[in-house]
């Protein structure tokens, strides 16, 4: 009892100290999953209204900071490979720039700029009903995954899902864009 009355300044000052880093890194914990869920949300609803997906996955790698993100969308549209293809860089593209534009998100990504090979969106190509059109009417889903768009078909029967295009990322994006 001697030693706590001896030392009140010091031991309330350590617990003031405690308390108020305690209380920092939960509000920047905060902020950083507040920051990118306000720009995910936004990016959703433009997706959704301008080309009428449906969002039905969100993740990534964001311990500690935003390492990966990864969006999954679905469109009830058949689509060309083509078609397809500038559907995916668009929205790489423009989450990219979503991202990269909001200061308050920069210091808690990974690299900044947060490039295309971070960002991982996959559309699916199907019927409301979840079931594929015929392949010979669309591809049944394109993903920009590690610098890479894969476009594959799924049938549906039992057969397995066919990659029937892989290319860089770079030459996609020079087809829909032109050379950088």
């Amino acid at each position: 009892m001697v030693f706590i009355k001896k030392h009140v300044k010091l031991i309330l000052v350590l617990t003031a100290v405690l308390i108020g880093s305690t209380w920092y890194i939960v509000k920047r914990e905060n902020d950083y999953f507040t920051h990118l869920n306000r720009i995910t949300k936004k990016f959703i609803g433009e997706m959704e209204k301008e080309h009428k997906f449906s969002c039905f996955s969100i993740g990534g790698s964001l311990a500690g900071n935003i390492k990966e993100i990864s969006i999954k969308f679905n469109c009830y549209e058949k689509k060309s490979i083509e078609d397809a293809r500038k559907l995916e860089i668009e929205s790489v593209e423009r989450f990219c720039e979503m991202i990269n534009s909001h200061k308050k998100i920069r210091p808690h990504l990974e690299e900044f700029p947060f490039p295309s090979e971070r960002m991982e969106i996959m559309i699916c190509f199907c019927k409301e009903d979840l079931t594929n059109f015929p392949p010979e009417e669309s591809i049944s889903l394109v993903m920009s995954c590690r610098e890479k768009l894969i476009y594959k078909m799924e049938f549906n029967d039992h057969r397995p899902d066919q990659t029937v295009l892989r290319e860089p990322y770079s030459e996609a994006y020079e087809k829909v864009w032109g050379p950088h």
